[in-house]
């Protein structure tokens, strides 16, 4: 499915996750001359803009190596967790995170190789979980020694706040050369 596909379909996916939900709409409102479901689509754009804007910043933190920038996007509560275990609660204490490993010349020898385009699927008209895939070459271990490619994947559920479009929770995970259950 590509990704103008994918994305054609959010619109109507939110509307009906947000009817499940328990939104309330008018289908018809022949006075205005518009659909419910026009201006619900017109809601789902810009949030589906906004989702879009803070999986970008923290892409570009993460591309420019600059904790503050990969940082930005995140609730003050919370919780990041990478793909060996370590969890950090809070954007101050993930922030100071990515500072050190962003220092780490083991962590700095690897080099992105393909990045994917965010999917982007909204659980309720406030709530959106995003997935991006990434593969990596040439990142040390702590002990210097080379890493086989990781195949990455980052999964980011965020929330609609006052303040915009926040990462609430991350988890970063490796994908394994043989999954017991494919």
């Amino acid at each position: 499915m590509s990704v103008i596909q994918r994305n054609a379909g959010l619109a109507v996916w939110s509307t009906l996750a947000a009817l499940l939900l328990g939104g309330t709409t008018t289908f018809v409102d022949r006075a205005a001359g518009q659909t419910e479901a026009a201006r619900i689509d017109s809601k789902a754009d810009s949030d589906l803009a906004g989702v879009r804007a803070v999986v970008a910043l923290r892409t570009e933190g993460q591309r420019k190596r600059d904790a503050v920038i990969s940082a930005a996007p995140f609730s003050d509560d919370a919780l990041w967790m990478n793909a060996f275990g370590r969890r950090v609660k809070g954007r101050a204490a993930i922030e100071q995170f990515f500072k050190e490993l962003y220092a780490d010349q083991n962590y700095l020898a690897g080099k992105n190789t393909e990045d994917s385009e965010p999917e982007i699927v909204f659980l309720r008209p406030d709530v959106a979980v995003a997935h991006i895939f990434h593969r990596k070459e040439g990142q040390r271990a702590r002990d210097g020694s080379l890493m086989n490619e990781r195949r990455i994947h980052q999964t980011m559920v965020l929330t609609r706040e006052s303040e915009g479009w926040r990462i609430r929770n991350e988890v970063v995970m490796d994908e394994k050369e043989s999954a017991p259950h494919r």
